[in-house]
């Protein structure tokens, strides 16, 4: 399956029901075990971030903040959320699939969670 194929809006729909759908400790990018604590409220399009006033813990720290979801992680860029204030709170960029270029060469610097690799 294609990333490019996949509709956003299914992503969201994995990560509403991420405890069904993806491993019990899912890993960043990096490595890190993450734990999602609360997967934020659905941003029904009001403008921002896909899912607001989530939480999760990295190494036993809680964070509080948002989470953006994409097919990719250059997907941000092209969606113009690096100039736009309304992304500075996002703690979590979620992707369906990401590799290690597109990885080095992220912007913004938040943690990336790539779905792919996490399903259950």
């Amino acid at each position: 399956m294609r990333s490019e194929t996949l509709a956003e809006s299914l992503l969201h729909e994995i990560w509403k029901d991420h405890s069904r759908f993806l491993v019990a400790l899912p890993l960043l990018s990096d490595g890190t075990p993450v734990k999602i604590i609360h997967q934020g409220d659905f941003n029904d399009h009001r403008g921002g971030p896909d899912f607001m006033n989530a939480e999760i813990a990295l190494d036993g720290m809680r964070i509080k903040g948002d989470i953006e979801l994409h097919r990719t992680v250059s997907d941000w860029d092209h969606h113009g959320h690096s100039d736009d204030k309304n992304y500075s709170q996002v703690i979590l960029h979620v992707v369906l699939d990401a590799d290690l270029e597109e990885l080095q060469n992220a912007v913004p610097k938040v943690p990336v969670l790539v779905l792919r690799d996490n399903l259950a």
